[in-house]
């Protein structure tokens, strides 16, 4: 039986995890926090959550 990895992605800036974890829950994408406060998500939910994470950083950072 083949293990699921799981990858995390977490914002350090306190505001703009809590704007990723905003954008999730309005777009009504599932997922959990790990122990650090990641978002942890496997394969399967990674298109959404990688491109919610972009959104954000865009957000703020338009020249990226």
């Amino acid at each position: 039986m083949k293990k699921k990895t799981k990858r995390h992605m977490k914002f350090e800036d306190i505001a703009l995890q809590s704007s990723f974890l905003e954008h999730l829950r309005r777009s009504g994408i599932a997922y959990k926090l790990n122990r650090s406060g990641a978002v942890a998500f496997g394969d399967e939910d990674a298109t959404g959550i990688v491109s919610a994470a972009h959104q954000v950083r865009d957000a703020q950072f338009p020249w990226y």
